[in-house]
């Protein structure tokens, strides 16, 4: 049987990167060369698509 509780968990942790994505696009707008340019920028949202990701296998797996 599925954990409820632990898929809850992960999603609501998937949620909070997303919204964190969406205020860094608000804070550095939605440019792409601002993206290419900005290491900042472009790390923040490489690392919380990546932990997206990370997380997503969990949710596959129970």
């Amino acid at each position: 049987m599925i954990n409820l509780d632990r898929k809850t968990t992960i999603l609501l942790h998937i949620q909070k990167y997303c919204t964190e994505i969406e205020e860094n696009f608000k804070f550095f707008g939605t440019h792409l060369e601002v993206f290419k340019e900005n290491n900042i920028f472009r790390d923040s949202i490489s690392m919380k698509v990546f932990q997206i990701g990370e997380l997503d296998k969990y949710i596959v797996r129970l």
